[in-house]
């Protein structure tokens, strides 16, 4: 995946981080109804419990991406980090569990179809939050992160992207699946 230094825009980010999506969904599609919802034998959160996740995730900081780019809450630019991206994609991809905070720890237990919708829709609010932003103005906000520390916008959407191939690839692990990218 290409870093933020290497693309021109946010949506180039973003349609970076809709293809990691996709694969996420295509992995969920294929998995049976009777196992969706059900913790893997290995431990861990269950197909549906994944997807809540990646939605709340990104749902939480797409509604307040406005706010932010306003500088009404989050960082500006100068108190964020410069990310050594080499260093920091395979960290990304690492297996480990990092603690996540409560606002994004799933509650619910929805079938594929709604986790399709809330997917769809936690990307669709996204991608209007970011409509007519320049890779510039995202580079001068940002927000603090629990594992990277103060991070801008740019860097924001690429370590999400990566995030949800971080955990497509645990769950396929889980899953006894070896064929992960």
């Amino acid at each position: 995946m290409a870093n933020p230094t290497e693309v021109n825009s946010p949506q180039e980010m973003l349609d970076q981080w809709k293809d990691f999506r996709q694969q996420v969904l295509q992995y969920l599609e294929s998995i049976p109804d009777a196992e969706f919802a059900a913790a893997p034998e290995a431990g861990g959160w269950s197909p549906s419990q994944i997807a809540e996740h990646l939605y709340l995730t990104q749902w939480s900081m797409a509604r307040a991406l406005p706010a932010i780019m306003a500088g009404k809450i989050g960082l500006s630019g100068d108190e964020c980090q410069d990310l050594d991206y080499e260093a920091y994609e395979s960290d990304i991809l690492k297996t480990g569990n990092a603690e996540a905070p409560d606002v994004v720890i799933p509650k619910e237990n929805w079938d594929l179809a709604t986790c399709k919708e809330h997917l769809q829709k936690a990307m669709d609010k996204t991608e209007k939050a970011l409509d007519g932003k320049s890779k510039s103005d995202l580079q001068k906000r940002g927000i603090p992160h629990a594992i990277f520390g103060g991070v801008n916008l740019m860097d924001w959407m690429w370590i999400q992207a990566y995030h949800e191939i971080r955990h497509l690839n645990a769950l396929k692990r889980k899953r006894g699946d070896d064929s992960t990218n």
